[in-house]
């Protein structure tokens, strides 16, 4: 039900063609910071187009780092 709110009420299709053209790309580069914050960027869009709030993020302790 929701996926298909958001696909079918996205205001610029063209916009959200190229929003999943950059997550490949990240994916393809395997350049895992820039897809993080692309996903997260693109999970906030969801997240405001459906409810009309921001999302509240949480810092996400990095791996690497311990």
């Amino acid at each position: 039900m929701c996926l298909s709110v958001l696909t079918d009420d996205h205001p610029d299709p063209d916009a959200l063609f190229e929003e999943y053209a950059e997550l490949i790309g990240a994916m393809r580069d395997e350049d895992e910071e820039r897809l993080l914050t692309l996903l997260d960027a693109h999970m906030q869009d969801a997240v405001t187009r459906l409810t009309g709030e921001a999302a509240q993020t949480e810092a996400v302790p990095d791996a690497a780092a311990g």
